[in-house]
Formats: C-alpha cells, sequence, structure tokens
C-alpha cells in the first residue's frame, strides 16, 4: 500500500464503486473533513457529537417544554450515536460497515463525502488479491481511481502510480515471455523496482530459454539448477557447498558429466522439464556420436535409439546398420577369397580381396595371390613318344602356358615358357587340339594369366587339328615370331583352357 515498499500479492477481488452518493471529484480537489494516510490511522479523525450535553439540556427543557419536542431530540441522537459508530468503523479501516452505516444516513453531515472515501480504501484493499490473480487491469484501474481521488502530487497518488506502473511493466513481462521474447522479458523483470525480489524465479526462467534458444546446454543445465536451488547469482559455481554443488560446478567448468549429475537437476515443472530433457539429449547424442566413430557400430545403433530420433540420430542409426551389412558381407567375401586360395584359384581370390578395399588385411592379401613366375620350361609333359614337337614362344613381356588335348578332349601335354623362349615336347603320333595362353602376371594353372591375358584355340589353318605323325620332329612357332605358322581364335578367358 503507499508508504509502504509495496503490496504483497493476496488472493481478493475489488469491489464496485457505489452508484448512490455524491460522484468522486477529479484530481483530488475534494475538500475532506479530516485528512486521512491510508497506512497509519486516521490524522484527524471526525470528532463524535457530545450527546451527553445536549441530553441534560434536553431534559431540563423537557420540564418546561411541551412533549412534542422529545420525538425529534431523540432521533437526532440516533443519527449521531450511528454517524460516530461509522466514524468508528473508519478508523478501524471496517470499510464495508462504514459504507453500510453511513448509507443509512443518507445526507446526513458529510457522509455523501465519506461514503466516497470508504469505497476508494475498500477498493485499494483489494488490490493486492487481484494482484496475486494476475488481473493487473483490474488492479490498475483502482491504482487510477485512487490517483484521481487523492491527487497525482499527494503522497498516496505517487505511491499508486508508482505501483501502477509496476504492475504495468510485469505485465508486459509476462506477455514477451507468453510470446517467446525472453530477452524483453528479462530486462522487463530487471527493471522492477517493487517486486524484482519477488520475480526473480521469472527472471532466471527467461534465462534458461535464452540459453535454450542459443543451444548453449551447459548453460542452460546450470541455470535449472540454480533455480532449483534458489541461488539465482550461481554463487555455487565457484563456492560449492556439497558435493551435488561441486559435480555442477565441475561439469560447467571441466565438461565433466554422466547420468548421476542430470539426475540431480530436478526442475519440477513440465515446461522446465522438456528444456532438460533437450539438454541431456544432446549429451547423449555427443556420446552416441563418439561410440559410433570408435567403430563400436551396434553400441552406436543402440545408443541412438535411445534418443527416439533426437536431430539425425535416425540416419546415424541407418548408417550404422549399413555398415554392419557391408562388415557382413565383407567377412563372407573374405572367407571365400581363402577358400579360393585353398584350390589355387590365386586370380579369383585376388578379385575377391580387391573388391575388399581397405578391409582388415584385404589389399596384402591381394597381392600376395600373385604367384611367382615359373621357370622357361615349368610343367613340360608330354604322352609318350615317336615324334616331338618343339613350342617357340614370343619375345617381348609376355609369357606362354601351351595345353595339348587328343581326340577325346583330354589334356595330354603342356608346358610354360618365358617370353622368348622355347622347349620341347615329347608326343605319340596322332590327332591332338592346342589352346595357349599369354600374359605377365601368373596366378597358377587354374586360373593361368587372369582376366589380363589372353586365351587362344590354335588353329592349322582354319582347321583346330594338328596331325602328329611318327618319327617327325615338328616346330611349333607361336604368334609374334616372325614366320609364325599358325593362327587363332580367341576362348573368352582361362575357363577356356
Amino acid at each position: 500500500m503507499p508508504g509502504q515498499a509495496g503490496p504483497a500479492p493476496m488472493p481478493g477481488q475489488g469491489a464496485p464503486m457505489p452508484s448512490q452518493g455524491a460522484p468522486m471529484p477529479a484530481g483530488g480537489q475534494f475538500q475532506m473533513p479530516w485528512q486521512v494516510e491510508s497506512s497509519g490511522p486516521l490524522a484527524q479523525p471526525p470528532k463524535k457529537k457530545k450527546t451527553g450535553l445536549i441530553i441534560g439540556i434536553i431534559l431540563g427543557v423537557l420540564l418546561i417544554a411541551a412533549a412534542a419536542v422529545l420525538i425529534p431530540v431523540l432521533l437526532h441522537n440516533q443519527k449521531v450515536n450511528q454517524y460516530n459508530q461509522a466514524v468508528t468503523a473508519l478508523e478501524n479501516k471496517d470499510y464495508a460497515s462504514a459504507i453500510t452505516q453511513l448509507e443509512a444516513l443518507g445526507d446526513y453531515e458529510d457522509c455523501p463525502e465519506l461514503i466516497q472515501y470508504a469505497w476508494i480504501q475498500q477498493d485499494y484493499q483489494q488490490v493486492d488479491g487481484l494482484i496475486a490473480d494476475g488481473k493487473y487491469n483490474q488492479a490498475i484501474q483502482i491504482l487510477e481511481r485512487r490517483i484521481s481521488y487523492f491527487g497525482a502530487s499527494s503522497n498516496e497518488g505517487r505511491n499508486a502510480a508508482a505501483l501502477a506502473t509496476e504492475l504495468g511493466t510485469l505485465q508486459s513481462a509476462l506477455t514477451d515471455y507468453a510470446d517467446g521474447n525472453y530477452a524483453s522479458a528479462l530486462a522487463e523483470y530487471q527493471s522492477l523496482q517493487i517486486y524484482r525480489d519477488q520475480y526473480r524465479p521469472e527472471m532466471k526462467r527467461c534465462e534458461i530459454q535464452q540459453a535454450a534458444d542459443e543451444k548453449n546446454y551447459p548453460l542452460l543445465l546450470v541455470e535449472l539448477y540454480a533455480l532449483q536451488k534458489g541461488d539465482y547469482d550461481k554463487t555455487f559455481l565457484d563456492s560449492p557447498a556439497s558435493a551435488e554443488d561441486q559435480a555442477v560446478s565441475d561439469f560447467y567448468y571441466n565438461n565433466t558429466y554422466d547420468d548421476a549429475l542430470f539426475a540431480l537437476i530436478q526442475p519440477g515443472d513440465p515446461e522446465l522439464e522438456a528444456l532438460k530433457d533437450g539438454a541431456v539429449k544432446y549429451y547423449h547424442y555427443q556420446d552416441a556420436v563418439a561410440i559410433f566413430e570408435s567403430g563400436d557400430l551396434e553400441g552406436a545403433i543402440a545408443a541412438f535409439q535411445a534418443l527416439a530420433g533426437y536431430e539425425d540420430s535416425d540416419q546415424y542409426i541407418a548408417d550404422a546398420q549399413a555398415q554392419l551389412d557391408y562388415l557382413a558381407n565383407c567377412a563372407e567375401t573374405y572367407a571365400q577369397a581363402e577358400a579360393y586360395i585353398a584350390t589355387g584359384e590365386y586370380y579369383k581370390a585376388k578379385k575377391l580381396f580387391d573388391s575388399l578395399g581397405d578391409y582388415e588385411d584385404a589389399a596384402a592379401r591381394s597381392a600376395a595371390c600373385v604367384q611367382t613366375l615359373p621357370e622357361n620350361g615349368a610343367f613340360a609333359t608330354g604322352n609318350g613318344s615317336g615324334s616331338s614337337l618343339t613350342i617357340e614362344a614370343p619375345s617381348g613381356t609376355r609369357s606362354v602356358y601351351l595345353k595339348i588335348y587328343d581326340e577325346t578332349g583330354a589334356a595330354v601335354a603342356k608346358v610354360f615358357l618365358r617370353p622368348g623362349g622355347s622347349a620341347t615336347l615329347e608326343l605319340t603320333p596322332g590327332t591332338y587340339t592346342m589352346k595357349v595362353a599369354y600374359g605377365t602376371e601368373w596366378y597358377g594353372e587354374t586360373d593361368l594369366f587372369g582376366d589380363d591375358g589372353s586365351y587362344s584355340q590354335l588353329l592349322n589353318g582354319s582347321a583346330p587339328e594338328f596331325v602328329i605323325e611318327s618319327n617327325y620332329e615338328y616346330t611349333l612357332t607361336l604368334g609374334g615370331v616372325v614366320n609364325g605358322n599358325v593362327g587363332s581364335e580367341d576362348l573368352g578367358g582361362a575357363g577356356g583352357m
């Protein structure tokens, strides 16, 4: 109330101004029969009527006057008593009783003026309750009527004006907060004079919301803890008074955290709880990313699934699952490559190892699949005697592998020749077909020179058959040799050999 630091919020409801009585004077020009300070006792209360002397005179007169005079005097005394009771009610700030008694007196003495005063004071008693209920406009209307009644320059008027200004600022702060204008709301709360300390929690909420908007999660959690403790200046950061304070301080300054730390912060408010959950998810997200980057894909999937779609958690889950699937395929491919090595199919193994990229030691295993180039004449075998066949390889960089088949299609002779080399095979007279492979990298007798080699069916003119007669010495000069005497057709690959 005026003259005090400001009303503390209390429940209540303002009463309307009465319709009877003289209208309220503007600008506080009405001259009260006695002056009052609303926060203290009446300065010059109206004087109660001296009924004892009057009664004595009346009694004296009654000895002489006619009996008809007695009734008006008694009625007058009754009004005096009722007036004095109303004044006593005003002194005791029982304005409702005073209004009732004064209205019953009608125009007696200064009753209409006192009724106006009583209504102004009674309405003012409702201001605390209206503020507590958030009915700032109604409270401001009462204060404006009070300013008009007492005058803006009066003590009562100044106090009412200060309170009305404060309520306007408070109302604006609440509106800005509801609209998400947290910086404006905070500035308005900070400008309060009467209610500043009372609204420190609301200021802290503005700071929490600002930290959330800026995604400043360390500050957000610290501000939530400050609100929870009522330590609005966050003194616990530099002067921790408990193990909990120390944990929050370490988190803020050293970024040390765990779920036990998060459990210390209990906002107890759905709106703030949602902000805390967002901050905690941010830290759990960072942990999940670290797990993903460490290569623990299954652990990462579990961590991201717990975040229920936070940020790009679903994409991380998809990526981790894709990598798990890829690694499973790699393991299967790696095992198949090893199986090829076991059967001497080195080129097939090499291709699989090459497809694995940097998976485990696939690159090294691929390089090991290239076999040492055999010596000239290696693998030389024939199927008997009676005739000989000398094979001459072309010069250059490519080696030669030749296989000879009998009429049944069985391989009966073979030989490996280095570039420019030659070798002689002993053969039983008969009809044969011959196939030849050329290449630079050797992958064994199954895959030969791999896909980089060339593979041909030799032709004797236009036919694939070569007749070896008894007691003859034949020379087979392969492609690239001057005066070469055979042709060829492509076999498509080592599988055609």
